[in-house]
């Protein structure tokens, strides 16, 4: 319908085009209006008709609606909201329309009858008033989608008031913490929403991780690594439990494999000439091992030392998100050349460990019990000063690596560091002691000493020596260990 028209009469779905005006309508059955120009004067409505008007335009007439007909308001998108101006017989259908402002849906709804929203998005701001009971009913339809721009101010309130239907609730919020999901009830006739932990991980984390933490789930409910990340507030918390669990970064099973590893270069380089044995005992906060080792030394001269060691051991490891038994096996060799200016030595080993666990994640499947794989070598340069005859001080530098293979993954583990030896002999009239301190410390954090006292017979050659020994890796956590040898000099 276009152009200025005075008295007409509608008897089928009719567009009013912009530009246009319409003074006094007669709508004579059941249509369908599209306004987007102007209506002044009287609109009359048919007894018993239906009639819906979308109405972009400006209407400033009388509506005449019988007791027996409706008048239907529908709005697919802001521009329609607009005042119709009639005082009966008059509801709003909120139709398909992506996001419509609640406050302004407001405006023009306090003398409908009732409001409905079918498949659309409501934005409720972030004034708790704008969300307050309407004069109508609001009655939910299909998917109704809540966009809330400050979840605080509906804390136990109601977000919406006066409400029916049986809608399908979807809550957006920018605020939404990503461990968190919506779940919306109606309680005498208030519409309440509140946020829920959410535990399924596929959803949350959108990886295989999320898979496979939720097969755990199926199986234990109750396991320790679940019960932790359930208990994370953040996704930063989340991230950094995943990089904590040896579950799910399983180059972690080998950290202490590794930390033994640095108990063995703690050794003083083949300072022996004989053989010995060593029960051994290393623990944690959170492992502990317990094991022996075997050693074997031999001085071609003075100053030249070769040294062979073997070991086998057990590891038990708990905290507060897994557990697992290990077995941990392997040897190094030793060569060491210290005169009275130079000090020099390297070190070269291999540690096999097997691992009894139920289940890791390699980044692809899960895997149990898996087998891993580390290889160290060290190599030390420095100076030495014999500041006494029985009293020396060695500084070093040193550099080496301390790898990890397991599974899918590897760690080549390259370290840089410095150090120092201090050697202190005494002697009684039938047993020689040496006293000696080992100190290094990392570029990237660790830190190593051991405190080692040596005793010999003078008359058989018998003897042993005590081993107090400490690590601190470069997650800041602190190992120790307590080593006890007897054994035979050649």
């Amino acid at each position: 319908m276009n152009g200025n028209l005075q008295n007409i009469e509608i008897r089928k779905n009719t567009e009013i085009t912009e530009n246009s005006t319409v003074h006094n309508i007669n709508i004579a059955k059941a249509v369908n209006i599209n306004n987007k120009g102007v209506i002044t004067g009287l609109v009359q409505i048919c007894r018993g008709c239906d009639v819906n008007i979308e109405n972009s335009g400006f209407i400033n007439a009388v509506f005449d609606v019988p007791n027996e007909s409706m008048v239907n308001q529908i709005i697919h998108d802001e521009s329609d909201i607009n005042l119709l101006g009639i005082t009966n017989n008059f509801q709003i259908k909120v139709e398909n329309a992506e996001r419509i402002s609640l406050s302004k849906l407001k405006s023009i709804s306090n003398l409908a009858d009732k409001i409905i929203i079918n498949d659309s998005g409501l934005d409720l701001g972030s004034k708790l008033e704008d969300t307050k009971a309407f004069p109508p009913n609001m009655e939910l339809r299909g998917n109704i989608t809540l966009y809330i721009d400050d979840l605080s101010i509906f804390d136990d309130k109601p977000v919406l008031s006066n409400v029916s239907g049986n809608g399908t609730i979807i809550v957006k919020s920018d605020e939404v913490n990503p461990l968190y999901r919506f779940s919306s009830f109606v309680s005498d006739n208030n519409l309440y929403i509140s946020m829920l932990r959410d535990t399924d991980y596929v959803k949350i984390l959108d990886d295989k991780i999320g898979s496979f933490l939720n097969e755990i789930r199926l199986k234990n409910p109750s396991d320790k690594l679940l019960g932790a990340l359930d208990n994370a507030q953040s996704m930063s918390e989340i991230k950094d439990l995943i990089s904590k669990s040896v579950r799910l970064n399983p180059i972690r099973l080998m950290d202490a494999v590794r930390t033994f590893n640095t108990f063995e270069v703690n050794k003083f380089a083949s300072d022996i000439n004989g053989l010995g044995f060593s029960p051994m005992f290393i623990f944690s906060n959170s492992f502990n091992i317990s094991g022996a080792t075997a050693d074997v030394g031999y001085s071609f001269t003075k100053d030249l030392r070769i040294g062979v060691s073997g070991y086998a051991a057990k590891i038990n490891f708990a905290d507060n998100i897994d557990e697992y038994e290990g077995f941990l096996y392997g040897g190094n060799i030793r060569i060491s050349y210290k005169n009275g200016f130079i000090l020099s030595r390297i070190l070269a080993g291999l540690t096999q460990a097997n691992f009894k666990i139920d289940s890791i994640f390699d980044g692809e499947t899960a895997l149990t019990n898996p087998e891993g794989k580390s290889f160290y070598s060290f190599g030390d340069i420095g100076v030495n000063f014999d500041v006494l005859s029985n009293l020396s001080i060695s500084p070093f530098i040193r550099i080496g690596l301390n790898s990890a293979e397991i599974a899918n993954a590897t760690d080549t583990g390259v370290l840089t560091g410095i150090g120092t030896d201090l050697f202190l002999m005494t002697d009684t009239y039938d047993i020689k002691y040496k006293y000696g301190i080992n100190i290094s410390a990392y570029t990237n954090g660790i830190v190593n000493a051991m405190f080692q006292v040596d005793m010999m017979s003078v008359a058989d050659g018998a003897g042993g020596n005590i081993q107090l020994g400490i690590v601190r890796d470069e997650f800041e956590n602190f190992s120790y260990k307590v080593g006890i040898t007897a054994g035979l000099k050649f």
